[in-house]
């Protein structure tokens, strides 16, 4: 549910959510669920397909700084793999 240095969000192209049990509840999150910009969901390894974008963002790096494309993860095992970062699932956040 998180990089090695960052949060995440996903986006269907209607709104970014963030999953709701993340491993560590990043300041630049936390603004960002204030803000409404980002909303809390449920989200399982079957619903990653559903996405268009995946965003990352920490304190140092705005959101919005860094969007991929969906198609750019590759799910292995319980880490997905992104240019530059792995993405490890909590055990209640995969399926």
């Amino acid at each position: 549910t998180d990089t090695s240095i960052c949060n995440v969000a996903f986006s269907d192209g209607n709104r970014w959510e963030t999953p709701e049990s993340p491993l560590l509840k990043g300041i630049q999150r936390e603004c960002l669920l204030k803000q409404s910009t980002i909303h809390e969901a449920r989200i399982s390894t079957d619903d990653i397909s559903k996405y268009k974008h995946i965003s990352l963002f920490n304190a140092m790096i705005g959101f919005g700084e860094i969007i991929l494309p969906i198609t750019s993860i590759s799910l292995r095992s319980s880490f997905w793999f992104v240019p530059l970062f792995f993405i490890k699932i909590k055990g209640t956040f995969s399926k």
